[in-house]
């Protein structure tokens, strides 16, 4: 279902109970199309696409708390405060954030510090002006994004990336 955005329509004829992969392009701030998704109850792995996500309120993600039985998540650009949605059984998340303010940082840190370990891979976009608060949180932000990385290898998890580019 990927290079086409998908409704919840079409979300909502899917096989739920057998369908346990699932890459699409979804408007998130959609309601009934993240209620489609959510109701995917097998789901092990989503890879979401949206161009919306990060323009969308800071619970878009919560239908997706229900899923039980999903340990791989793709997802577009985010906020920090998206992220307290992750579901407690994903063990493989990869994501973007973009162009965060030095408060936005921060809070990626802090999450970064409680959860970091499923991180397989952070695209970070950066805005190349900056002030010394901004630098200091994304300071933080690295270090925490190390401990965490330092952990999962310790525990054996897997590799995981960052990367950096300009916005």
């Amino acid at each position: 279902l990927q290079g086409v955005l998908v409704d919840f329509g079409v979300l909502q004829q899917l096989p739920a109970p057998h369908l346990t992969r699932l890459c699409a392009d979804v408007a998130v701030s959609n309601s009934a199309s993240m209620q489609a998704i959510a109701a995917l109850s097998s789901l092990r792995c989503l890879q979401l696409s949206s161009a919306d996500t990060a323009a969308a309120a800071d619970d878009v993600l919560a239908p997706l708390a229900c899923l039980q039985q999903l340990t791989e998540l793709h997802v577009g650009t985010v906020r920090p405060r998206q992220l307290q949605w992750v579901p407690a059984s994903v063990k493989q998340l990869h994501l973007s954030v973009g162009r965060l303010s030095a408060r936005q940082l921060q809070q990626l840190a802090t999450w970064l510090a409680e959860r970091g370990s499923i991180v397989s891979a952070l695209q970070l976009l950066l805005d190349p002006t900056h002030s010394p608060a901004w630098r200091s949180a994304l300071d933080a932000l690295v270090a925490a994004f190390e401990t965490a990385v330092a952990a999962a290898t310790t525990a054996a998890t897997g590799a995981a990336a960052v990367t950096a580019g300009a916005a």
